[in-house]
C-alpha cells in the first residue's frame, strides 16, 4: 500500500460485512493512493508508469457544496461557512430552504431518508399553520446560537476543497 494520505480517515467509512478487510488480510484486494494517468481496457495507469488491473476503481471527487451556486438572502450573499446548520437540514438565517447531507459513517440514504421525513412533517405544520415562510430559528448575526453546529464543520478532503471552490450567481 502506498499512502500520501490517511485512507481510512478519508475515504472509507464503513464496511459492513468486514469482507474488504478479509480481502485485503487474504491478499486478494489490495489499496493504492497515487494519481491516475489513464483508465485502460483493464483497469488504469498510475503516473508513475505502474499498469493496475482493476475490476473496481475507487477515485476521490470534487464537493460542490450547494452546485457552485451563489445564494443570497434579501440582495445579501450568504456566507455558509459564517452559519449554523439547524437539526442538519437548514442553514441559519436561509428561510425556505432544506438540503440533505447523508450520514458519513451510515448508510447515506438511511439519513436522506429521515431528513425526507422531517420535511415533510415540517411542511404539513406549516400548511396545518398558515404559514408560508420557515426560517431556523437562530439569527446569523448573533453568532450566539445553541442549535446547531458549523454545516462545514467536516474534516474531509473534498469538504475542505468545497469552502473555497468559487460560487456561481444563478440567473
Amino acid at each position: 500500500m502506498r499512502t500520501g494520505y490517511r485512507p481510512w480517515q478519508q475515504r472509507l467509512a464503513v464496511v459492513p460485512d468486514g469482507d474488504l478487510f478479509t480481502a485485503l488480510r487474504e491478499g486478494t484486494a489490495s489499496v493504492v493512493t497515487d494519481t491516475i494517468e489513464t483508465f485502460s481496457e483493464t483497469g488504469i495507469r498510475l503516473t508513475a508508469g505502474e499498469e493496475l488491473e482493476a475490476d473496481v476503481v475507487v477515485t476521490g471527487f470534487d464537493l460542490s457544496l450547494s452546485g457552485g451556486v451563489a445564494f443570497t438572502v434579501d440582495g445579501e450573499p450568504v456566507d455558509f461557512p459564517g452559519r449554523v446548520t439547524w437539526r442538519g437540514v437548514m442553514i441559519s438565517g436561509v428561510p425556505n430552504m432544506a438540503y440533505v447531507f447523508g450520514y458519513s459513517r451510515n448508510s447515506w440514504t438511511l439519513r436522506a431518508d429521515l431528513v425526507s421525513e422531517f420535511v415533510c412533517r415540517l411542511l404539513a405544520h406549516m400548511e396545518e399553520q398558515g404559514a408560508t415562510t420557515v426560517a431556523p430559528p437562530c439569527a446569523p448575526r448573533t453568532r450566539t446560537c445553541r442549535c446547531g453546529r458549523r454545516p462545514t464543520s467536516r474534516t474531509s478532503t473534498p469538504a475542505s476543497r468545497a469552502l473555497d471552490a468559487p460560487r456561481v450567481q444563478a440567473g
